[in-house]
């Protein structure tokens, strides 16, 4: 599979060369694409949007073999004794029990899954795996199996192009509104002159709160299917309902209005730039430079990205600098996002399309300031009367979250607006 990976993106990097040259041939001739270059054009581009794809889903694969690998490696060894202790070859794990329908609801802690998924990702040690081990025994779901619980976990960052972003989570074992304080207004300091006393203006507060947003889902299965021993039910019902469950959150959490429903990325915070006159909203060489320098440098210092839609990327691959250069840095690290003017670039499907006329349709900045606050019981439910006429078994799930900024006028993050008209 390497093999076949580095010849998928060795053809992408050829591919984005041979489309780099088209521009750059345009640009020193002092013209537009001819119909002809604009057709070559766009047949690259698809070819390297299809090879993107390739690349993802089998990075996506590795990165989930590594660190499952990883994990079980640090802190395998410290639970074989105490699992078969605690277990007999009679007992049977409640999520197992619950898909055979022989109890009808269960919570499943998602909480040490999602710490296992940052310890690794820090390069922690087998001693800090060997804490959350410990520790995950005290919060319950000892009978649900792990690989569950990662699957979720893996499944709903996937398709959550927010949770991609440096934004900071939180989890927490209830669901009791969080107050987080901020910075409203900071303390200022002034010159004065000997013996003039020295004004006092003090820093005032505010707060965010986050609450939890209950979010549900529905997946109903055949008896059929339920009975084949064949089936990987517990990956079927993890993938169907994270990815669900994690595509209407991460609308709220890009474009929510804050009322009964997270407060989305895009739905505050300043504007840093407008895009050009005269066009579909698409940006300048110079917008995206003055975006970027609307944010304060220690906010980029800290890890600043990009946040667009994919079809806004796909325009931007067209964009050069002042010496017909393209300004798209395709990367050649596997697992690394591209780049534009040197930051890397996350892409959501619930951003505005560059012809939105007055939209917002792009970010840049540190996201960290941007909470998204889990409750880390994930309830699910199962009926076998709500499709009993079709011989269908439901299940509900059911997850509690919601998302805001919390970082007062430490806003580390400015948008690019498109014209008006």
């Amino acid at each position: 599979m390497q093999n076949y990976l580095n010849q998928l993106r060795d053809s992408r990097q050829r591919a984005w060369h041979e489309a780099k040259e088209l521009l750059e041939v345009a640009e020193r001739e002092a013209r537009e694409l001819t119909g002809e270059e604009q057709a070559k054009w766009d047949t690259i581009n698809r070819d390297i949007d299809e090879k993107d794809a390739q690349i993802r889903s089998f990075l996506d694969i590795e990165q989930r073999e590594r660190e499952a690998d990883k994990a079980r490696a640090a802190y395998e060894p410290v639970i074989v004794e105490a699992e078969q202790a605690r277990r007999t070859e009679k007992q049977v794990d409640d999520m197992t029990r619950f898909l055979r329908g022989e109890i009808r609801s269960i919570d499943i802690d998602l909480g040490p899954a999602w710490r296992e998924k940052r310890l690794i990702r820090s390069g922690a040690g087998a001693r800090e795996l060997r804490d959350l081990v410990s520790d995950t025994d005290a919060l319950g779901g000892n009978t649900v199996p792990t690989s569950f619980q990662r699957q979720l976990v893996e499944y709903v960052e996937f398709y959550t192009g927010a949770r991609n972003l440096n934004v900071t989570v939180l989890t927490t074992q209830s669901g009791e509104a969080i107050e987080i304080p901020n910075v409203a207004t900071r303390s200022t300091a002034a010159i004065r002159g000997e013996g003039t006393a020295i004004g006092e203006v003090d820093a005032t507060f505010g707060q965010a709160t986050l609450n939890a947003w209950k979010y549900g889902v529905l997946t109903q299965v055949s008896n059929e299917l339920l009975t084949d021993t064949g089936i990987d039910m517990l990956g079927f019902i993890a993938r169907d309902t994270a990815q669900a469950i994690a595509r209407i959150t991460d609308t709220d959490y890009v474009t929510g209005s804050g009322s009964s429903k997270p407060k989305g990325i895009i739905s505050t915070q300043a504007v840093g730039a407008t895009a050009q006159t005269a066009s579909t909203g698409v940006p300048s060489y110079g917008n995206l430079v003055d975006l970027v320098y609307s944010v304060n440098p220690q906010a980029r210092a800290l890890g600043a990205y990009w946040f667009t839609l994919d079809t806004n990327a796909a325009k931007i691959r067209r964009i050069t600098d002042t010496t017909g250069r393209p300004l798209w840095e395709p990367t050649l690290t596997a697992g690394e996002p591209d780049r534009l003017l040197g930051y890397p670039m996350v892409l959501d499907p619930n951003v505005a399309a560059f012809a939105t006329a007055g939209g917002t349709h792009m970010a840049f900045g540190n996201f960290s300031s941007y909470y998204i606050r889990d409750v880390a019981s994930v309830r699910f439910e199962r009926s076998d009367d709500f499709a009993f006429s079709s011989d269908l078994v439901t299940f509900r799930t059911i997850l509690r979250t919601d998302g805001d900024y919390v970082g007062g006028v430490d806003g580390h993050v400015k948008f690019l607006k498109a014209p008006t008209t």
